[in-house]
């Protein structure tokens, strides 16, 4: 089950798609709302009823051309990941059974 913290607060899948069209509707109608979403993500999400953990790092992504963004996130490198470890993972990775 997925965690409750990146769902609005209290909801299903089917609030969280109503609540994140409401945003969205609201940057449309906006500039100010849009504005505010893209300084302080968080707390505009927030105070919309899309209620995030404190830990989450948010990032609003404006389109730019109306296509399909794909967003490809690169967590940091653990210290304790070394060379050989990352050459084990390559290894791993280059054997798997979907590519």
């Amino acid at each position: 089950m997925a965690d409750q913290t990146t769902k609005p607060a209290g909801g299903d899948r089917e609030q969280y798609a109503g609540v994140y069209a409401k945003i969205v509707a609201k940057t449309w109608a906006d500039d100010n709302f849009r504005a505010a979403l893209l300084a302080t993500p968080g707390e505009v999400l927030s105070a919309s009823g899309f209620a995030l953990a404190d830990y989450l790092e948010v990032e609003v992504l404006p389109g730019q051309t109306g296509a399909p963004t794909v967003r490809f996130p690169l967590p940091y490198k653990p210290p304790h990941v070394d060379a050989k470890s990352i050459e084990e993972y390559l290894t791993a990775a280059r054997a798997c059974c979907c590519c």
